[in-house]
Parts: structure tokens; sequence; C-alpha cells
């Protein structure tokens, strides 16, 4: 029995080694200067530090084994790694596995090329169709396809709906500030967030609220809200969530039934506009059911787009504004600095008058603050490609470099957005004024000390993808932007945030643990602060 055991183990191992050697080789050929690093089983810790202790003091930096392969098995692996791997092989190198070879870059050259040609680089759709819950949508179809969901869901998303979009959010979040005001310590901050950007999308991006279905007895905002929450929570909370499609999975039978409740409200909202069109709407369902140029969308990919841009839309925005809020109670002169620019902008206007959309495009530090936060806390933690049936060049290091047929890309935006070449020696600091400059430094505008000619580095959002980048930016891109700066303007123009300590706390402890969850956020369906209410919170009024 033991020799067959033995027998067994000495069998797997060879065929785990050949099929790594296999794939080693396919790499190295296409451009040995590549670094190459090289993931096996894992070993468990006390052999694996045995081995590590038998390695030589200097390494290869062409060549590395790490004998841990779950060191790279979780999607968010780089999240925690920021750019230290590749500060140690480079800004582009190979990961090869027993099953698959896999090109990582954090070069903004060679991810901006990549994302240039998605014909070359297609999505991995095979991994996208697990999206395809409710059908198939714009995240998860290619070529032809593609192009034809992307012109009958975009022409959503115009200047009409961002203005929409910007008087809900200040509406939502003068709702929601006045809930906070009551409370001694605020801990739904993360909930709160979550409802306002979910009412903005329904309202702004659909044009459904409660009015307007008022006659429509089998129809509810609230349970529409309540089912997209109640399926996001199941699935978020499970480890293979979208095999929920396999009924006889017992596990599945919750995450079946939430699926099944958000499919009818869905089919219930699309039947709703379906029979109360109008000639000049321009809201995303009534966009979608129109048929242009001979273009349409059969009904399952209505509902599958549908339910992408619910849960995209709603899920990113509000992520990023409670990260913001957390943020800025934290460090205090950033709270200031920030609240400068809302007083110098709102002087003259009165307390009871809305700010007017215009202003968003007067902003700079407050959408600096966004793209902070995008930059270190963003939900998407990598841009993923492959080559499919051909291999595909690239410039890298000033050659034209292979990169094999068959192999998975992944642009690591995490390492993108922290690369001490890019945004300096400071570059995991979060440091919102390095999206501003005031060249030369000039003389300070009234009742506020913000230079006249302080200017937004446009030039530095190109760096940033947070909305992924080239033809699939996010059609939704301005919209979560006017969303969130509409909501921190609504927020702060009266208001402070703080910390508030635990009892046995001080403020100094109570602001580092609530930036440790910060740090420590976990990957979900997109990149969350880890029990949110942990963090407490006050507002108060500051004039």
């Amino acid at each position: 029995m033991i020799l067959i055991v033995l027998v067994a183990c000495l069998a797997w191992t060879a065929y785990i080694l050949a099929c790594t050697g296999r794939n080693y080789r396919s790499v190295w050929a296409a451009h040995p200067e590549v670094p190459i690093l090289v993931s096996v089983v894992f070993l468990g810790e006390p052999l694996w530090r045995c081995l590590q202790s038998l390695r030589p003091a200097t390494y290869n930096d062409r060549f590395s084994i790490f004998f841990q392969l779950h060191r790279f098995q979780k999607h968010a692996w780089n999240f925690s790694d920021k750019y230290a791997l590749h500060a140690r092989y480079g800004k582009s190198f190979y990961l090869v596995t027993p099953t698959q070879c896999e090109f990582i870059t954090a070069d903004g050259t060679v991810a901006g090329e990549i994302l240039s040609r998605s014909q070359s680089f297609a999505k991995p759709v095979g991994l996208l169709r697990k999206l395809d819950v409710f059908g198939k949508s714009l995240a998860s179809v290619e070529g032809i396809d593609w192009k034809r969901h992307c012109r009958l869901t975009a022409g959503a998303f115009n200047d009409q709906t961002d203005q929409a979009a910007w008087y809900k959010a200040l509406d939502r979040a003068a709702d929601v500030l006045s809930t906070w005001l009551e409370a001694e310590a605020v801990t739904s901050t993360s909930s709160d967030m979550a409802h306002i950007s979910m009412d903005v999308l329904f309202q702004a991006c659909l044009a459904l609220d409660d009015e307007s279905i008022l006659n429509r007895p089998n129809l509810s905002l609230d349970d529409c809200k309540s089912n997209l929450t109640t399926f996001l929570d199941m699935v978020s909370g499970t480890k293979k969530p979208f095999l929920a499609r396999d009924r006889e999975s017992r596990n599945a039978g919750g995450i079946i039934s939430a699926a099944r409740h958000l499919r009818r409200t869905l089919e219930e909202l699309i039947e709703f506009r379906r029979q109360c069109p109008a000639v000049n709407r321009t809201d995303l369902i009534s966009m979608m059911l129109k048929a242009r140029d001979k273009l349409y969308l059969t009904p399952e990919e209505v509902r599958g787009n549908l339910f992408l841009f619910l849960f995209a839309g709603h899920e990113t925005t509000a992520n990023t504004l409670v990260a913001i809020i957390y943020l800025l109670a934290i460090f205090p002169s950033w709270q200031e600095w920030a609240l400068q620019e809302i007083d110098y902008l709102l002087q003259d206007i009165r307390v009871d008058e809305l700010p007017n959309y215009k202003l968003f495009r007067s902003t700079k530090r407050l959408r600096a603050v966004m793209l902070e936060t995008l930059r270190l806390y963003g939900p998407v933690l990598n841009i993923l490609r492959e080559t499919k049936h051909q291999g595909q060049t690239v410039g890298i290091n000033n050659e034209r470099s292979l990169i094999p047929k068959n192999t998975k890309v992944r642009i690591n935006s995490v390492a993108l957005h922290t690369d001490p070449d890019t945004w300096g020696p400071d570059s995991l600091e979060w440091r919102p004024n390095r999206w501003i400059s005031s060249n030369p430094p000039g003389p300070t505008s009234r009742d506020c000390s913000i230079p006249v000619n302080e200017s937004y580095c446009t030039s530095m959002e190109r760096r940033l993808l947070a909305w992924s980048e080239g033809a699939r930016v996010c059609p939704g891109k301005k919209f979560s932007q006017v969303e969130i700066v509409a909501v921190l303007i609504q927020l702060f123009r009266n208001h402070r945030v703080s910390i508030i300590p635990q009892p046995g706390q001080t403020l100094e402890q109570a602001r580092m643990n609530a930036y440790d969850r910060v740090q420590n956020s976990v990957m979900r369906l997109t990149l969350h602060i880890a029990d949110p209410e942990a963090v407490r919170v006050r507002w108060d009024i500051r004039r």
C-alpha cells in the first residue's frame, strides 16, 4: 500500500514538473530576456522554509522559483504586494505554473498598447461568462457582439444623464446627512452610501422613481433594490458564487432563490419601460430596447446588461465614497485642504441653494481626493486579457517581444498605481495634492487659501486605470465621477467628519485602526473595506 502511494506521488510530481517545464520552455523561447517566475505545488510551510534556506543569498533577476502556489492563486494577491514583486523582477515578467503561462505587466507603455489593441488582446470571455447569470452583457462578449452591445448601451451615458446624477446625488446626500447628524456615532456609512448610489442609478440612469411606477402594483423600487442587494450580498460571501447555476449544489439554494427573485425584478423593470415608451427618452433601458440601424439586443441581453450596470455602477461608486469619507476623517489636514475648495466654490451660493451642475468642471481638489483614493483603493485590481490562438508582440524595453499564443495577460493595476517611477518615492501614501500643480505658486483667491493658478493634472489621469482605458473604457466613467463629487460637496459644504474612538482608545489609536482597516481591504466582487461598520465617525456642523 505504501509503495502504491509512493509511486502515485512520484508520478504526480513528474507530471507537474513536466507540465511546468513545457510552459516554461514556451515563454523562454519567445523572449528569454523577460524574467520568468515559476510557481510549483504548495509544499507546506516547514518544507518551503527548508528549501528557501537552500537558495543562495543572491537571487537571479531572470528566473525564480516560488514553492507556494497559493502565493498567486488569489485573484487579489497583488493588492497586498503593491509594486514589490515588480521592483525585484521588472515591470513585466512571466508567471509559469503547471497549468498556464501568464504575462504580468506594470509597465504603463505596455499596458497602453495592450488596451489599445482590443482585437489582438481579447478579454478572457471564458472567465467573464460567469457574469452571464441573467444574460450576456457588454462585459462578456467580444468582437462584433461587443460593438453591438456598446453602441446600444453607451448612448445612455450623456450630459443629460450626468446632470440628473448630480442633482439626485445632492438630494440623497442631504437626506442621509440629516440622519447622521442625529447620531452620536455613525456606523452605517457603507450601507448608506450603497443606498445613495443605487437611488442615483435608478433615477438618473434608468429614469425610474416611486412616482413613475405608482400605478404598477406588482413593481416596487424598494423590492428591486432589496432583491439586488440580497443577491450581491450572497454572491460576495460565497467562495464560488456563480456556481449557483449548478442546480445540484446544496449550498447554492439560497443564491438560486435570490437570483430567481432578481431575474423577475429585472424583467418587470424592462417590461414597465417597454409599455411606457417615449420618443426622446435616453435612459439605459429605453436605449437598449431601441433598434438602431438594424442592431438590437435580445431580451436576455437587455436583462444581462441591466444587471451589469446596476451591479457595477452602484458597487464601485459606493465603495469609493466609503473609502474617501474614512480617509478624510483619518487625515484631518487633507479634509481641511478639501474643505477650502468647497468653501471657495460655494462662497456665493446660499445655504439653501443647490450647487449648479456646472460646478463639477471647477472642482480640482475634490477630484484629486477621488482619484487618489481610486489609485490606492480602486474597485478593480487587474485588467485581464489573453492572446488566444495567435501570439502577439508588444514593445518591452525598446524591443518587440512575442507573447506566445494562449497566454493569459494581466495588467497589474495595483502595481501600476504604486510604481515609484511614476508616482514618486511616497507612492504608497494617500496624498491627494499629487494631482494638483501650481506653477509658479501664485496669489490666493479671496476668502480662501486656494492659489488662483492651481491646476488639475489631467495628464496624470491617463495613468489611472480605475475605469480601464482604450476602446473598452467604462461608459459610466463620468457618471460615477459626477456622483462622487456631488455627494462630497453636499456632505462637506457645512460639516466635517471625524473618527470616534472605541472605549479605551485614544483618538490616534482609533485613526490608526481605521486606516489599517482601509489598508487591509478585501476583494469580493470588487474591493471592499472589511467590516466597515467597525469604523465609527461623527458629523459636526462647521459653520
